[in-house]
């Protein structure tokens, strides 16, 4: 999970790793993080001073739809909306490969 990590009102930003971890240099306190993730949330968290490391429980958002369809052209629309026959492909069990050709 790569959730986005910002400072508000400052230009500083990182991303976290895989396991949810960041770091990030803070000039002065209080600040305002703010966390996002696609299919979550937005989180606005004010931390007047750290004493231990800052936790973050995301939520999701329910107000997300639940399939949409890149045709060929790729155009978006809901996969209900469609009139034609439709393939699902997950992000969990799809992968790229790149080949490099000659």
């Amino acid at each position: 999970m790569e959730a986005s990590i910002l400072l508000a009102n400052e230009r500083v930003g990182t991303v976290t790793d895989e396991n949810g971890n960041f770091s990030v240099k803070v000039k002065s306190f209080p600040v305002t993080v703010l966390v996002d993730y696609l299919g979550y949330l937005h989180q606005e968290i004010k931390v007047n001073q750290l004493t231990e490391p800052l936790a973050v429980l995301l939520h999701e958002n329910s107000n997300l739809l639940d399939e949409v369809v890149i045709t060929a052209l790729g155009i978006t629309r809901e996969k209900k909306s469609l009139g034609y026959a439709t393939q699902t492909s997950r992000a969990k069990t799809s992968t790229a490969t790149h080949r490099q050709t000659s």
